[in-house]
C-alpha cells in the first residue's frame, strides 16, 4: 500500500494523524505521482471525520515551507 493510501486508511478509520503524519500527508499531496483520484480521497477522509488543530497546523507549517517568495515588494 502506499504512503497516500495508510494516511487516508487512518483517517477514514476516523483517527487523527498526529503532526508528522499530516506533515507527511500534506507533502505527498504536492507530489505529482498521486493522482487527483487519491488526493481526493485523503480530503474527504480528512474532511469526513474532521481536522484537529495539530492536524491543521502541520499542513499550515508544511505549506508555508513550501512557499515560494513572488518576489512582488509592497
Amino acid at each position: 500500500m502506499d504512503e497516500l493510501k495508510s494516511l487516508t486508511a487512518i483517517a477514514a478509520d476516523g483517527c487523527e494523524l498526529n503532526a508528522a503524519q499530516a506533515s507527511r500527508a500534506a507533502t505527498l499531496l504536492t507530489e505529482a505521482e498521486f493522482g487527483a483520484d487519491s488526493k481526493k480521497a485523503f480530503l474527504m477522509a480528512l474532511a469526513a471525520k474532521g481536522e484537529t488543530a495539530e492536524e491543521v497546523a502541520a499542513f499550515a507549517a508544511t505549506f508555508r515551507e513550501m512557499a515560494l517568495d513572488p518576489g512582488v515588494e509592497a
